[in-house]
């Protein structure tokens, strides 16, 4: 910059008029043979002092940028795939998901195919680096990569994909943890999940024997983590029968398009909303299971939620004062016990809007789902004879054992849900 200003300085103040270009056509205007002559030649002298001007300024903004300084999203819009810039607001707005859920709904059938869209993209990259691909298929981690990227690019989108493309993401040292999972391993697809993905493909393109190598070695902390981040959410998964599965799980159509399914009007979280969801929250965090001492619990709903009403005075028990054991007969105790603190409320599950106004629920609402109305399902057990409880965390979150997305009954795996909302809450509906 300073020699663009000590340049600047001569060329305004030094110069003898002589020594311009336009006071040398001046000089010669008496001539008009000379005149034409001149005027080319200080055309074209300005010409090359505006190039080497651009040059300059162009050099000096370049030597400004060091490479640490390049953040994701930020880079140059010529430089690396468009995937790699996309934010996770812009995605969501193209979308037209839910804003008051953290994260994209696959059951909706835009949702999924837009976001299944977008993930292509990565395996079009990797379409174009046969190399690369032939490398990630010689560990375990590179083939859940490179399937779960096929099924997006058939636009078959499962939560069982998201599952794989965040376990990757962890295994590359990518930190995706958030409030609700101490991994950010949940099957569900939110801005962590967005820019961690992003950040670990970048990587790969750019140094990929080191990240390939590093998939490879099963050894190390951050696989060790990835996989046990992935096995948990499975088992509760396979525990709540929420998974979205395309074919299989229950899908809801967009009723038009631009149309929010979870802008519906909901009660809001007031204080005894919010003092029952942080209790759960703190309890399904440091929740042991009963049998297997693991923290996060999973089969204990009832457990789980029981405490944590416990530690705010809220005891939910059995007629005869013992525990309860079904979290189906919770609904009962509510009313009987607390009836007066609670308003009742009741979602059908064949609404179309049912899936997203579950996940708005307000932070301290009580759901109870009955047991699956099929006596012939309850030799399963867990849920399809014990129904389950959980506590809405008011962002698309539930608690009960553990924490996990807000259960919506995807695969039919329970009844009904009766829901208690905390007077306050309601009473702002």
């Amino acid at each position: 910059m300073d020699s663009l200003r000590s340049r600047a300085s001569r060329a305004d103040y030094t110069s003898t008029p002589a020594s311009t270009p336009q006071r040398a056509a001046a000089d010669t205007a008496t001539h008009p043979i000379q005149a034409v002559g001149a005027a080319i030649s200080a055309a074209a002298t300005a010409a090359v002092q505006a190039l080497q001007d651009v040059s300059t300024t162009q050099s000096v903004r370049e030597a400004d940028f060091e490479p640490g300084d390049f953040k994701m999203g930020q880079t140059p819009a010529a430089e690396g795939p468009a995937i790699l810039k996309e934010p996770y607001n812009t995605l969501q707005q193209s979308l037209k998901s839910n804003p008051n859920i953290g994260y994209f709904e696959l059951d909706r059938k835009s949702v999924n195919a837009g976001l299944s869209k977008f993930l292509a993209g990565f395996q079009t990259e990797l379409a174009n680096r046969p190399e690369l691909r032939q490398k990630l298929e010689q560990s375990p981690l590179g083939r859940d990569l490179l399937a779960a990227l096929d099924n997006a690019a058939k636009g078959q989108l499962s939560t069982e994909d998201i599952l794989k493309l965040q376990t990757f993401v962890v295994a590359s040292g990518g930190d995706i943890r958030h409030a609700n999972s101490s991994t950010g391993i949940d099957g569900d697809y939110g801005p962590r999940t967005h820019e961690g993905l992003q950040k670990a493909f970048s990587q790969l393109l750019a140094d990929p024997d080191a990240v390939v190598q590093g998939l490879a070695d099963e050894s190390r902390e951050s696989i060790q983590k990835a996989y046990t981040g992935a096995n948990n959410r499975r088992q509760a998964l396979n525990e709540s029968g929420d998974a979205y599965i395309p074919g299989q799980s229950r899908t809801v159509d967009d009723t038009a398009p631009g149309v929010d399914l979870g802008s519906s009007p909901m009660p809001v979280a007031g204080a005894n909303g919010r003092e029952i969801a942080d209790a759960a929250r703190r309890t399904a965090s440091s929740f042991r299971n009963p049998k297997t001492g693991a923290i996060p619990s999973v089969g204990f709903c009832m457990g789980g939620v029981r405490t944590a009403l416990d530690s705010i005075g809220i005891q939910l028990r059995a007629p005869g004062g013992g525990y309860i054991q079904s979290a189906k007969d919770a609904d009962e105790a509510i009313m009987r016990l607390y009836g007066d603190r609670f308003q009742k409320m009741e979602l059908d599950p064949n609404d179309p809007n049912f899936a997203s106004r579950m996940r708005s629920l307000p932070a301290g609402a009580i759901v109870v789902w009955e047991a699956n109305p099929d006596p012939s399902t309850h030799s399963r057990g867990g849920g399809f004879k014990h129904g389950h409880i959980s506590v809405a965390l008011g962002n698309g979150y539930e608690a009960s054992d553990h924490i996990q997305p807000q259960i919506t009954n995807a695969n039919g795996r329970y009844g009904r849900p009766t829901i208690f909302i905390p007077r306050e809450a309601a009473a702002s509906q």
